[in-house]
């Protein structure tokens, strides 16, 4: 913008030494052209200036390493104007076509800054509204954990007659009550007894489990904290476990309810987008057998 501010200035003073040097009305012409220019090009371009929007073109999310690129849409009804931003992400800025810092998971807020919608001849601007910040959440990778299968056989505590009846891997034997159905007897095992005795389908009556982790520490450390947290919540609810996340943040537990691979993301979205906890958690939440903490250290198990 200074450039063609100077620019202008030296065409202007140039058309004031050609009247000067030649007193003619066609330098009058000239020079007085040359001055209603600027506000010519702003009466031109105000519309075009005003009807231009920008609009973020980020997605909402992707995985920690993916490479993101800054980029924008302009929308202009009446023309393709001069513009010029960058986008704000803490403390960097990022111009057009630049990469995001997407190493390590976490809550990137990007916000559009220095919008400038510039008049056809560049010497004026028009800043518009500032827009809403965009968060990208950046999404660990899963990291897998080779003691998990110690944690389902902390989660099956009983057995209940499943539902309907049917087929299953484990059986009952009790005497028969009215409303049992015929194919559920033991004929063998009721002719050896003397009295009708049934195999009752049993499936497994399941806890909650419970997921701990303290969010902190380096971001290397997140990273495997997260990423083992969404490999474990993955593979429970392929078991058909329902489970609970807790995490300290802040000065709170968070305490998250998970019971679809939906509901998984989103909570892991909530903790990318939390605060850092302000030392270690409390004793009492890390008391259950059926809790698992998720540590960050390299050579976890």
């Amino acid at each position: 913008m200074l450039r063609r501010w100077l620019l202008y200035l030296v065409t202007l003073a140039g058309c004031i030494v050609f009247l000067l040097a030649y007193q003619q009305w066609s330098a009058w012409v000239l020079l007085i052209a040359v001055l209603c220019l600027p506000a010519l090009g702003l009466i031109v371009s105000l519309p075009l200036m005003l009807t231009t929007k920008l609009r973020l073109t980020l997605p909402s999310y992707c995985v920690m390493g993916e490479s993101v690129i800054v980029s924008g849409e302009i929308h202009a009804p009446l023309g393709k104007p001069l513009l010029r931003w960058y986008l704000r992400v803490g403390h960097e800025r990022k111009a057009p076509g630049m990469p995001l810092p997407t190493k390590h998971c976490g809550m990137l807020l990007c916000r559009p800054a220095k919008v400038r919608i510039f008049d056809c001849l560049g010497l004026f601007f028009w800043v518009p509204r500032k827009q809403k910040p965009h968060q990208l959440f950046v999404r660990p990778a899963p990291l897998p954990v080779s003691d998990f299968p110690e944690l389902e056989r902390r989660l099956t505590l009983a057995w209940r007659p499943k539902y309907g009846g049917g087929l299953a891997e484990n059986h009952e034997i009790r005497l028969y009550r009215p409303g049992d159905s015929l194919n559920q007897i033991h004929w063998k095992l009721s002719a050896k007894t003397g009295k009708l005795v049934i195999r009752e389908a049993m499936e497994p009556l399941n806890s909650q489990a419970i997921l701990a982790l303290t969010l902190g520490g380096t971001p290397e450390e997140m990273d495997r904290k997260l990423g083992r947290l969404l490999w474990l919540g993955n593979r429970l609810l392929e078991q058909n476990f329902h489970f609970s996340i807790r995490a300290s943040s802040g000065k709170q537990i968070l305490q998250l309810q998970v019971d679809s691979p939906e509901a998984l993301m989103a909570a892991l979205d909530q903790l990318l987008a939390a605060p850092p906890a302000a030392g270690d958690a409390p004793e009492d939440s890390f008391r259950s057998p059926r809790l698992y903490t998720i540590g960050g250290e390299p050579d976890e198990n």
